[in-house]
């Protein structure tokens, strides 16, 4: 997506609970009582807690999958607890895990249901349906006529986060949208939200299970106890810094000077910048660049500016022009936290990891650098700074 499609996006709006309430019928206790909670415009909140403490019913309650039993739901300042649920519901992003695509319906179909619902002409579609798949970091020429079936886990979601965004909703929540997806794949998937958050700047509600999953997506994170009762909702910072009570010190669990890596994101180190070399490039114009640095390793890019391999001068010169890599190389999104860099080094045998934006190479993040800033990190706890 280039800058100028930007403007064709809405951003997100506020959202507030107001004594919300939900009983079922039989149990001696709501599942939901009287949450009263502001969800600022275009941050992403994420809910956590225990197993049945009300966080996916508060979820679901917003757009109104589950109806209120008492309070009020604002959207915009606008009371949409009296407002038509369906009509409610198309305007509001809603992404589960899995993707939650029609199988009979192909990628393109299932990303444009929602706007066809809402009677946008089929150009239009057609060019939401394109730009989303570029935006979720799927090529529209490949992916839109395939099925659901063709897909691996990882694509399949980011389907059903590009049909989240089709009909261009100030709000998405999404309901355990990464639970199904292995770690490398929930890691890349993570990157490539909070790449597209950055950009959409969308207001989205969240549902996890894995705290460490919401200090590093969260703007705040709302830690909820039994019957939806708020423990703490504040930023990830100062809930690692200042847990309200036993109930968040224990669900945040031990180790807060390693959760602060998943505080910190890798654009805020500085990158090493070793030669870079294009597919299909001699080899003898690459060496000549080598003198003025006296390094002995390369960084592959294809013509997209894409990173697809990381070898030796040695290697490199086994061939008269630069080969086309035939494995697939682990890279890491700028956006990702040091957490994440740190197990792609623990993969890579260069002591480093190459970083990307959007796809594109900016550079390689050392090991020493992260350790250095764990380093300090050891320290200011240690002096109690």
């Amino acid at each position: 997506m280039t800058k100028n499609d930007q403007h064709t996006f809405q951003a997100g709006v506020e959202i507030q609970l107001q004594g919300v309430t939900k009983r079922y019928p039989g149990a001696s206790e709501p599942a939901v009582g009287n949450l009263n909670l502001t969800i600022p415009a275009g941050e992403m909140v994420m809910f956590v807690g225990p197993s049945g403490c009300g966080k996916t019913t508060s979820l679901k309650m917003i757009n109104r999958l589950i109806e209120p039993t008492e309070g009020r739901i604002l959207i915009d300042g606008e009371d949409v607890t009296n407002k038509n649920p369906t009509q409610l519901r198309r305007k509001i992003g809603y992404v589960i895990q899995g993707g939650g695509m029609m199988p009979h319906l192909s990628v393109g179909d299932n990303v444009g249901l929602v706007p066809g619902l809402l009677k946008w002409d089929r150009k239009r579609i057609r060019q939401r349906v394109d730009e989303l798949l570029d935006l979720v970091g799927l090529d529209p020429a490949i992916y839109r006529d395939r099925y659901p079936r063709e897909l691996s886990g990882g694509q399949q979601q980011r389907v059903g986060v590009a049909r989240g965004l089709a009909a261009d909703p100030p709000i998405v929540l999404m309901d355990e949208p990464f639970g199904a997806v292995d770690p490398i794949t929930r890691s890349r998937l993570q990157d490539e939200l909070m790449s597209i958050q950055s950009e959409l700047n969308k207001t989205i509600v969240c549902v996890t299970h894995d705290i460490d999953e919401a200090i590093k997506l969260g703007d705040r994170i709302l830690i909820l106890e039994p019957g939806a009762q708020i423990a703490q909702y504040d930023t990830p910072e100062n809930i690692l810094a200042a847990p309200a009570n036993d109930f968040v010190a224990d669900f945040i669990g031990a180790g807060s000077t390693l959760k602060q890596l998943s505080l910190r994101r890798v654009n805020e180190l500085s990158f090493d910048h070793p030669v870079t070399a294009r597919i299909g490039e001699p080899v003898a114009d690459v060496e000549k660049r080598f003198a003025d640095v006296g390094e002995n390793s390369v960084v592959i890019l294809d013509d997209r500016s894409r990173p697809r391999e990381w070898i030796s001068l040695r290697q490199l010169r086994r061939h008269t022009h630069v080969p086309t890599p035939d494995i697939e190389v682990q890279t890491i999104d700028h956006r990702s936290t040091l957490n994440d860099a740190l197990d792609a080094m623990l993969a890579s045998h260069h002591g480093g990891a190459m970083v990307t934006e959007r796809t594109r190479y900016v550079g390689v993040l050392s090991y020493d650098s992260v350790t250095e800033y764990v380093r300090s990190l050891n320290e200011q706890a240690g002096s109690g700074s």
